[in-house]
């Protein structure tokens, strides 16, 4: 009896106390230095050293109704440091201030200064309510129970911890109904603690245990390797392997899959398996939300020694070593020059090259062929009374060679010869690329040819629409006489139809004046295998 006295008196305290305090909530408006400003104030009751709650509020699609839901994650505390009469400040900690954005939602419990109010008088006694009989509610699959379980137990957690827990998920359940839909939400979460967070900045300043790996010191080229790791503690919620080829700049990832209730296993793909040799760390994540690395970290990761393979080894058949491409443009620099007269200034080119990659610092060998054929080149030449444009006409064949260099580098030189209206030429072209060959890049080129003339290029290439890879260019030529200067801007969208063929069109406009332009167009088909 004493006991249920002394919890009733206890919840009646509570009870009191919450109601005489209250909770404020206000948004982060700006952030200076280390310094964070908010939109509460001494009108609110907040004083210096009060103790804050930071939250990121976000949006979420339940993995069953698929309704938009609204949630948070927590960011961390902070307090108060100066109170004004219409905003408040705090001082961060750098780990904190590079995770928190203008917007982000703050809680602050204030105290209030008048008394608690007095117990209310007890309420008269209630006759009992009515037996209501038991109504089972439907049952649910096995699939949708497991799904919503995570869901439930996911709400207000780290982002860390959601990201775990569903991967756990997938590891348990992967035939599910639902591994789609949370594949996809993994993706959200994963690019919400990019913003909050880049993983692989943090790695090296949290370390965790709880793996037990012997790392492999050798490998062959072009083989797979197995990874295994014995799990040191029951709270491992998921992990995942880092890898990319020494040398490079950034890693790929890869989930490590459960094997029995002691061990993860992964691997590392053989195509990234070459010469000097692979490096990788493990993240792991755990069941309270903390993440960090276990095996290795991203300045100081394990390394596995890949010898280079002989020579004959870089003429084997692999996937992506050969490209075939074909182009044909048609340009016109007078489409809307509308001074009267015979103002006849254009030029088509058609180009087929074959490229085969050897994936070494010479990256690849190309060959091919063109013809430029055009008529003009000048803006201000008219051709009336029997006077007709210039002509211009030259056959060539190319040979190319790529360099590939760090941090996702290449350069390429190219020697042009062919036989033109004057007979024999030779040119010469060189570009220079910043990015992935298929990935977003940007290209700087020139060439110069025999008796067509010159062109310099800046080409920025968009990939991320994963199947629609789109290309910008500015470009300036005075081809195809060696004619008067033109500026050409070219807009390219091509379609990965399949991993092996790509079809491209391309648009564009030129123009040597302001009156003197036109527009082109033209077409492009490339296999890759």
């Amino acid at each position: 009896m004493k006991q249920w006295c002394a919890m009733a008196f206890f919840s009646l305290f509570v009870a009191q106390v919450a109601a005489a305090d209250s909770i404020e909530s206000g948004f982060i408006v700006g952030i200076e230095d280390r310094e964070i400003y908010i939109n509460l104030s001494q009108k609110n009751g907040l004083e210096p050293g009060a103790r804050i709650r930071i939250k990121r509020p976000i949006r979420l699609k339940h993995p069953v109704t698929r309704a938009v839901i609204s949630d948070w994650l927590p960011i961390g505390p902070a307090r108060i440091t100066a109170v004004g009469q219409s905003l408040a400040m705090a001082v961060l900690e750098p780990d904190l201030l590079s995770q928190v954005v203008v917007g982000d939602v703050v809680e602050v419990l204030v105290l209030s200064s008048e008394p608690a109010l007095a117990a209310p008088a007890p309420r008269p006694a209630q006759a009992p309510l009515p037996i209501v009989p038991d109504r089972t509610l439907p049952a649910v699959d096995e699939h949708t129970a497991a799904v919503l379980e995570v869901w439930q137990a996911m709400a207000g957690q780290k982002v860390e911890a959601r990201i775990g827990a569903w991967e756990s998920f997938l590891t348990e359940h992967p035939e599910s109904s639902y591994a789609a839909v949370v594949r996809s939400d993994i993706e959200i979460l994963r690019a919400i603690r990019n913003e909050l967070r880049p993983t692989e900045l943090t790695m090296d300043r949290v370390y965790l245990g709880r793996l037990i790996h012997d790392p492999p010191t050798r490998a062959r080229p072009g083989e797979t390797i197995g990874l295994a790791f014995l799990i040191d503690s029951p709270d491992l919620a998921a992990a995942w392997v880092h890898y990319r080829i020494r040398g490079s700049s950034s890693y790929s990832k890869a989930i490590l899959r459960r094997d029995s209730d002691h061990y993860l296993r992964g691997e590392i793909p053989a195509s990234a398996v070459i010469g000097p040799g692979i490096e990788y760390f493990v993240e792991i994540a755990t069941s309270r939300g903390d993440v960090g690395a276990s095996v290795g970290s991203p300045h100081q990761p394990v390394f596995i020694d890949v010898p280079s393979p002989p020579l004959r080894s870089a003429f084997t058949a692999k996937r992506r070593r050969s490209r075939v491409s074909i182009t044909t443009t048609y340009l016109d620099f007078a489409t809307f020059d509308d001074r009267g007269d015979d103002r006849t200034d254009m030029f088509y080119l058609f180009e087929a090259d074959f490229l085969y990659r050897l994936h070494k610092v010479l990256y690849g060998v190309r060959v091919g062929m063109g013809a430029l054929n055009g008529k003009g080149g000048f803006a201000e030449a008219i051709y009336n009374n029997g006077r007709s444009a210039p002509e211009a006409g030259f056959n060539y064949g190319y040979t190319e060679f790529e360099l590939r260099g760090r941090y996702h580098t290449a350069i390429s030189a190219r020697l042009v010869a062919g036989v033109g209206r004057e007979g024999f030429g030779l040119g010469l072209e060189g570009r220079f690329r910043l990015g992935p060959e298929d990935g977003t890049n940007l290209t700087l080129g020139a060439s110069n040819v025999q008796q067509i003339g010159y062109l310099t290029e800046i080409r920025m290439q968009w990939d991320a629409l994963t199947s629609f890879p789109i290309g910008l260019a500015v470009a300036l030529t005075d081809r195809p006489n060696r004619g008067d200067l033109g500026v050409r801007l070219t807009t390219d969208l091509g379609y990965r139809a399949l991993s092996w063929v790509q079809p491209t069109l391309r648009i564009s406009y030129q123009a040597r004046t302001v009156v003197h332009a036109g527009i082109g167009a033209g077409v492009g088909l490339v296999f890759d295998w």
